[in-house]
């Protein structure tokens, strides 16, 4: 191989036209791979048929960036046509072409699917019937209410129950929109969230027909292709989807395959639309804060629209398994998921045996014989399983990517050895980085009972805030910590009182005093928080949540530590200076920067001037709402003195305007439609001005 990069010189045939075969050309050059891969492709595009098989080879050289290629010529090539040669031919004729590879589609191919379907659309007559429905259910509520009323019997208790009631008479997706009613501690009082959350989700099965139809088409294959054997007869049935088992053709493995109800997904956005009538006529009617039903329906709407998405659920447990697999923590898990099988309408995973978990706490509460034997014979342990549920409670928060937000007994199965397996992860929450830090901050100062920072970190979670005294709003979250830490720290008080939720409880309800918006994973936090907690209590009434909470604090930093090792490590085998990420130190040079920018600029903004906007906002917002009564006020008066002019007319007769303002105001009708108006306007600016000005 020549030394130099110079190509040499191309020798030609006496004849002038055909070229003499020459020896292959070699490349020395410093390119990377990409390089190489478009090089041999530009070869291959302009051998389209060669008259004899072209011999290439691309090698490495003896340093590690230098590459040398080779590119062997054939050994005869088709005679140049002369333009006399190409004038006796036609003009239009065929020309020789590259013969293609032929491949067929394989028959297991599935071709994707798009999963981001526009929401469908609800006529007026279907929408009627479900504003119907809805005002049933109210006017049977109200009912019931009144009657209790008159017969001296109505307490808080009796109306949390005939809720609960109504919304599982009507059944199908009240269900639902109750249970995510139950997550609402800031909204609605205790016993009322409390009776929903014991909401029994039962609903008629769907025929095993449609069942079936649902899984050949969203998986393009038919049912005896997938499983060997499919009980027709559903294991669960909610208002949401129906669970059947089966065993798999491929590998015998016995599965439960949850199947979405058809046309679920159209009475959901049904239900959506007839909420956001009655959220904007109760606003309009003033009998809630304007714009307080909005927030809450994009709530409800978004909770309730992940739940029908089963790939999301499906991701979420797959990921859920596998981080406890890596983590080595063996006494808990979730079914293991077959992602081919599943889509935004099917999920198909691991069948789990056992006990379920309302089971067990049978045999513990109420001494079933047989809970206690099966248990027993399983070695279940509550007092284990108690700690056990709050470890991963923890576990999720902290270290996962999503949490268990929906704990109930029907969604835990415990298996041999007090073995925890989850199911059901369509109600999943999640933190980010630094809500995150927060949380940890403040259970730091849960350890060290640093009261003061916990009030300054509950408050934080809520950010961003808006203009508020913050000092008088972290006092009174002070003293409401402070009484939960006393109950936590005290040896008589019931199990209920100790439990870490209600401190959540009492902190949300602080802030919505104060109408502070609370973040909704914040809101599913609290609410799964009080049912692990109340779950290991009634496992074990005797349990210490501080103790057990700071267990998993300890293991956390055990385990950070041996992360830290392991980097150590590595730093000492690669390099100091190829372990340094540069990229990283200058993220933080930017952010260190970007910081001051932003100190500076809070330190030379006085207090007074921010607020001054704010409050000239709302005397603005006062006048405009004055202006608006008037206009409307004219309106009316308009209205009514043309109909009573018109009646004149009819009647034959001809008023002066002194007279017909004098009918006007004289009549009952028009006097109430415009007390009706000034009560409207009137309570629209109390709202305003008692309401906490946001920043945005």
């Amino acid at each position: 191989m020549p030394e130099t990069g110079r190509l040499p010189a191309p020798a030609y045939h006496p004849n002038g036209h055909q070229p003499l075969p020459q020896p292959p050309t070699y490349i020395r050059a410093k390119t990377p791979r990409r390089v190489r891969q478009a090089m041999a492709a530009a070869a291959a595009r302009q051998r389209m048929r060669p008259a004899e098989p072209r011999n290439t080879r691309v090698w490495l050289g003896p340093g590690a960036d230098v590459l040398a290629a080779s590119y062997e010529t054939p050994q005869a090539l088709p005679a140049t046509k002369t333009a006399e040669t190409d004038a006796n031919q036609p003009v239009v004729r065929p020309m020789p072409r590259r013969v293609q590879a032929r491949g067929e589609t394989l028959s297991s191919y599935t071709r994707p699917q798009a999963h981001l379907h526009p929401a469908p659309r609800i006529g007026p007559v279907r929408l009627a019937r479900r504003l119907g429905v809805y005002l049933g259910a109210l006017l049977v509520f109200v009912l019931g209410t009144g009657l209790d009323r008159l017969r001296g019997r109505d307490t808080q208790a009796r109306r949390a129950v005939r809720l609960r009631q109504t919304f599982e008479r009507v059944g199908g997706t009240f269900v639902k929109i109750g249970q995510q009613m139950a997550s609402r501690l800031d909204l609605l009082p205790m016993r009322y969230c409390e009776e929903l959350g014991n909401m029994l989700d039962h609903f008629p099965a769907i025929p095993t027909e449609q069942a079936i139809a649902v899984i050949e088409r969203t998986t393009s294959r038919r049912l005896e292709e997938i499983f060997s054997t499919f009980d027709p007869a559903p294991i669960g049935s909610a208002s949401i989807a129906c669970v059947y088992q089966a065993v798999l053709r491929d590998t015998g493995e016995t599965v439960a395959v949850k199947v979405r109800r058809p046309r679920i997904r159209e009475l959901f956005e049904a239900d959506f639309r007839a909420l956001d009538v009655l959220g904007g006529l109760a606003e309009a009617l003033t009998l809630v804060r304007p714009g307080l039903s909005l927030g809450i329906r994009e709530e409800f709407r978004n909770a309730l629209a992940s739940e029908l998405d089963f790939r999301r659920e499906a991701r979420i447990q797959e990921t859920f398994e596998r981080r406890a697999r890596k983590a080595k923590l063996h006494f808990f898990a979730a079914p293991k998921i077959y992602p081919q099988l599943c889509n935004e309408e099917v999920i198909v995973q691991q069948f789990s045996s056992g006990m379920w978990m309302y089971e067990v706490l049978a045999g513990v509460e109420n001494n079933d014989p047989v809970a206690l034997a099966r248990m027993a014979e399983l070695n279940i342990d509550p007092a284990r399983l108690a700690r056990r549920l709050l470890f991963m409670s923890n576990w999720s928060v902290f270290e996962g990517l999503a949490f268990h937000a929906d704990p109930h007994p029907a969604n835990i199965v415990v298996q041999a050895n007090s073995h925890l397996t989850f199911i059901d992860f369509g109600a999943s929450g999640y933190f980010d980085q630094p809500r995150r830090d927060v949380y940890v901050r403040m259970y730091q100062g849960y350890q060290t009972e640093n009261i003061w920072e916990m009030a300054r970190m509950g408050l934080a979670i809520n950010e961003p805030l808006p203009p508020m005294d913050v000092n008088v709003v972290t006092r009174e979250l002070e003293k409401s910590f402070h009484q939960s830490m006393l109950a936590i720290k005290s040896k008589s008080a019931p199990w209920y009182e100790r439990t870490s939720a209600v401190g959540w409880i009492n902190a949300l309800r602080l802030v919505s005093k104060y109408h502070i918006s609370t973040p909704p994973d914040l809101l599913m936090y609290a609410r799964s928080t009080l049912l692990y907690d109340t779950l290991a209590a009634r496992l074990d009434p005797s349990i210490n949540f501080y103790k057990v909470g700071m267990r998993y604090f300890k293991w956390a930093k055990r385990r950070r530590q041996k992360q830290g090792r392991r980097a150590l490590r590595r730093v000492a085998r690669r390099g100091l200076l190829k372990s340094i990420d540069f990229q990283q130190i200058e993220q933080t040079a930017s952010t260190l920067g970007s910081l001051l920018f932003r100190l500076q600029r809070l330190f030379s903004a006085p207090y007074d001037f921010t607020v001054l906007p704010y409050v000239i906002e709302k005397w603005i917002y006062v006048v405009m709402m004055v202006i608006r009564f008037l206009t409307q006020a004219v309106v009316v008066t308009g209205l009514a003195a043309g109909i009573a002019l018109f009646g004149d007319w009819l009647q034959g007769r001809t008023l002066a305007p002194a007279d017909v303002w004098r009918q006007v105001i004289q009549n009952p009708i028009y006097l109430a439609a415009i007390a009706l108006v000034a009560v409207l306007h009137i309570r629209f600016i109390f709202f305003r001005l008692e309401q906490k000005t946001t920043t945005t």
